[in-house]
């Protein structure tokens, strides 16, 4: 009775410090709550903000008084830079308006006072801001008192925000001193509550030691075994209930032996992936004696795992049992599925690299088709001797850019299957000096002089891929012109003796600079991939740090060595040794120079279809075709060119594929597969997606060549050549003549800028009243970019791809500013042909 007596009385003691603990316990939680939240804001970066944005409004407004003074004295007549200080201030100040970290600086009468009195300076001062030069210098020579009148209410903003901001931490501290004292009481409370509580449950915890120590030691040589395996064990009655669950088994499932006794171990089992629970349909007598099964087992929350599980029956008192051995195989079967996933994400992935580069060429061949073929026709004008040396420099460096393209392509084809490029006659001399020709621009512009010469006996005609080998010289001595402001680049280039065989030579070509130099420690990782000699923020020349790491690469696939010096101060020396086959020169016995292809080679005049949904693309390609002697008819997609076809017959038809309403391929399907008379005409593709796995789709919808974009005058006539002339004819009849336009005529090019023109003005009317989410914004930005580059607008063009950007990653704010910056441009800057289109910004 006593011992009843003495049991109720420490379940009731227990149950009340419970209840104790658990009143102090939520109101510690919230006290502790508060302290922490005050503590914050005291330490809270968004107070640091606040006093740094008032401080800051004062150094802004003193840049903006400082340069006022310079121009109001005229010490300067320069007006961009107020008009910046001003933005700037004038932003500070809509912060402090606008913002609700600021609303209770806003209550105070002072703060409000003062920025009133700058918001009417402000209100005063932004339409000769947005004003003419002359008024707003006029102006300005009003400024300095206004000026020194608003130094004493920018000093108000800062003080009335120090002092609120003083008041408002201090009120914090004294909340604080206050809480933690009640945390401290309640903390006391709670210490109490469970030492007397702790007494409570040894008193309880004795007396069940005993009796767990009488029923453990009946269990301890059971448990040993079921504990010390790592396979679940699980022991069950004739009907499937659990008896036992060792450790294992309890980690593995994730229940506790406890909470499953008594339950069928069936429930707990699936056969397979979206069989269902096997409870309810399988018994543990069909899996015995069935050896090692794969099955699932089901954890709490319904998660399943793989598993392998033995069954054996035994009999235990008269009575069937079932001893289960289960093991978990969740990590062989997770490495399998990894070995899966990874090949899967490795082919993910070369197809979005492909993907990739399929979009890449495109971007970059077809602006190149404007430039070029521009420039192609410009040759055919006549020029002074200047200007045939500068739009041969301009065709070289194009034709570079052109390969280098291609050299990009090729690696990637060689790191997913390699396939060594043909080499092909070379000659050293003539590639030294395209080098030297297509860099001198840049050269120049660096007051840099560039040359070339060979030491020794000249090595005139290898054998040698042309494009690795070229990109290799132009990384390096672009390198060296980057680096050498107003000194000397000089190419050295000389046969060394050590040739392993005589139908070979070694040749070493060294670039030698006199620019900055760089650092030994630096030397080590010049060749590796982005790596820069100068990484601060202050550098000079910009950069990837890829060039001498592709430089290295491609000299390696040449099977050379690249190396270099360098002496900081005085310049560097990169050297390049290769040894190469020598080779014999060509049936003409000219250096590798672009070489025309015969202007009677093809028959003509023809008549020719052109589907081409860029302007200036589609007027460059007539234009060439006229010069060549034909006569050509132009469309601007794909269901027009279907319906020309159809309307009459073409000799050969001009196909660009990437075009709207109706793309090339399903354009060349439907005019084959008609009965117009266009039916059997060849179409050769335009196109600057030049990925192999392209042109096979190009085969297969039925187009008989390819015309990789940009291309010359000479590269389609032979295009054409190829596709009209019968492969059988060994010698065809020469075509007649036709008098051929030398060049593009001043309505051609009045056409391009009056479209051009129209198309900006359309634009920047459209553009005041979008903004980035409204559809096809950087569509119809980028287009018209294109178009303006290929006019060598280069500024209209950099601002309609910076509202492209904005665009897309849907910034407004940018997005507003460009648009207005974008109005100006066309305003100010343009040709008078765009500025006479474009609607004009209100006020400027």
């Amino acid at each position: 009775m006593a011992l009843d007596i003495s049991r109720f009385l420490a379940k009731r003691g227990i149950a009340g410090l419970v209840l104790l603990a658990a009143v102090c316990l939520p109101l510690i939680a919230v006290m502790v709550q508060d302290v922490v939240r005050d503590l914050r804001l005291l330490r809270s970066a968004s107070t640091d903000n606040m006093l740094w944005t008032l401080s800051q409004a004062e150094i802004e407004f003193q840049e903006f008084r400082r340069e006022s003074y310079l121009v109001a004295l005229g010490r300067t007549r320069e007006l961009e830079q107020v008009r910046t200080e001003f933005d700037i201030f004038y932003s500070r100040v809509a912060t402090l308006e606008v913002s609700a970290q600021f609303a209770s600086l806003r209550a105070q009468p002072d703060f409000a006072a003062a920025l009133a009195e700058l918001r009417g300076f402000l209100d005063t001062a932004v339409p000769l801001i947005d004003g003419p030069d002359t008024v707003l210098r006029a102006e300005i020579r009003n400024w300095p008192p206004q000026l020194e009148e608003l130094r004493t209410a920018v000093r108000a903003l800062a003080i009335s925000g120090l002092s609120v901001f003083a008041a408002n931490s201090e009120a914090r501290r004294d909340r604080i001193a206050l809480t933690l004292s009640r945390v401290a009481l309640l903390t006391t409370a709670l210490i109490l509550a469970m030492a007397l509580m702790l007494v409570l449950l040894r008193r309880i915890t004795d007396r069940l030691q005993e009796r767990s120590r009488l029923l453990g030691a009946a269990n301890t040589r059971l448990n040993t075994i079921l504990d010390t395996t790592h396979d679940g064990i699980v022991v069950a009655d004739r009907h499937g209930r659990i008896l036992q669950f060792n450790a294992a088994a309890e980690a593995m499932f994730g229940r506790s032996a406890a909470e499953v006794t008594t339950l069928r171990f069936t429930r707990f089992l699936r056969e397979g992936p979206g069989k269902g629970d096997a409870g309810g349909t399988l018994r543990l007598q069909d899996l015995a004696g069935r050896g090692q099964l794969t099955m699932e087992g089901l954890r709490p929350d319904g998660t399943a795992f793989p598993i392998e599980i033995a069954l054996a029956r035994a009999e235990a008192g008269g009575e069937d049992i079932f001893i289960c051995s289960v093991s978990d195989i969740s990590e062989s079967v997770a490495a399998a599925r990894e070995l899966v996933e990874a090949h899967d994400q490795a082919v993910a992935g070369e197809k979005a690299k492909s993907d990739f580069l399929a979009v890449m060429t495109h971007e970059i061949r077809t602006p190149l088709t404007g430039l070029l073929g521009n420039l192609n026709l410009m040759q055919t004008t006549e020029m002074s001797e200047d200007q045939t040396r500068y739009s041969r420099n301009m065709a070289i460096s194009g034709d570079i850019l052109m390969r280098q393209v291609d050299a990009v392509m090729d690696l990637t084809r060689l790191e997913a299957q390699p396939s060594p490029r043909p080499a092909e006659p070379v000659h050293l001399g003539q590639l030294l000096q395209d080098v030297v020709d297509g860099q001198s621009s840049a050269a120049l512009a660096r007051g840099t002089q560039l040359s070339w010469h060979w030491i020794g006996a000249p090595v005139g005609w290898v054998s040698v891929d042309p494009v690795p080998l070229e990109q290799i010289l132009l990384n390096l001595v672009g390198n060296a012109i980057k680096f050498t402001e107003a000194g000397q680049v000089t190419i050295e280039a000389e046969a060394l003796p050590e040739a392993p065989d005589p139908g070979q030579v070694a040749v070493e070509m060294r670039v030698i600079d006199t620019g900055i130099g760089i650092e030994e420690a630096a030397l080590e990782t010049v060749f590796d991939d982005f790596t820069t000699v100068d990484t601060s923020y202050r550098r000079k020349t910009g950069g990837t740090g890829l060039g001498l790491a592709i430089a290295r690469r491609l000299t390696e696939s040449l099977g050379g060595e690249i190396g270099a010096e360098s002496t900081p101060g005085v310049g560097s020396v990169f050297w390049l040794r290769l040894t190469l086959p020598r080779a014999a020169a060509p049936a003409d016995g000219a250096p590798r120079e672009a070489r025309d292809v015969a202007p009677n080679a093809a028959p003509g005049p023809l008549d020719i279809l052109v589907v081409e949904d860029n302007d200036i693309n589609r007027d460059l390609v007539r234009e060439m075709l006229e010069t060549l002697g034909h006569r050509p008819v132009t469309v601007a997609d794909g269901q027009a060119g279907v319906a020309m076809a159809m309307a009459r017959r073409f000799d050969l038809i001009l196909m660009d594929i990437a075009m709207p309403v109706m793309d090339g391929l399903e354009a060349a399907r439907r005019i084959h597969a008609s009965e117009g008379p266009s039916a059997g005409s060849p179409i050769l593709a335009l196109s600057a997606n030049v990925l192999a796995r392209n042109q096979a789709r190009f085969a297969a919808a039925g187009l008989q060549g390819f015309l990789e974009k940009p291309f010359t005058r000479d590269a389609l006539h032979a295009a054409i050549t190829g596709a009209i002339l019968d492969p059988a004819v060994s010698d065809p009849a020469p075509a007649p003549q036709h008098a051929r336009p030398s060049g593009p005529s001043e309505a051609t090019v009045a056409k391009l800028h009056a479209a051009l023109s129209a198309e900006v003005a359309d634009l920047a009317d459209w553009l005041s009243q979008a903004d980035p989410t409204t559809p096809g914004v950087d569509a119809r930005c980028h287009k018209i970019a294109g178009t303006a580059a290929a006019l060598e607008h280069v500024a209209l063009r950099d601002a309609l791809i910076a509202i492209e950007e904005a665009a897309v990653e849907g910034d407004a704010g940018a997005f507003r500013r460009l648009v207005i910056r974008l109005q100006r441009l066309v305003a100010q800057d343009c040709p008078d042909d765009i500025r006479q289109a474009a609607p004009r910004r209100a006020g400027a």
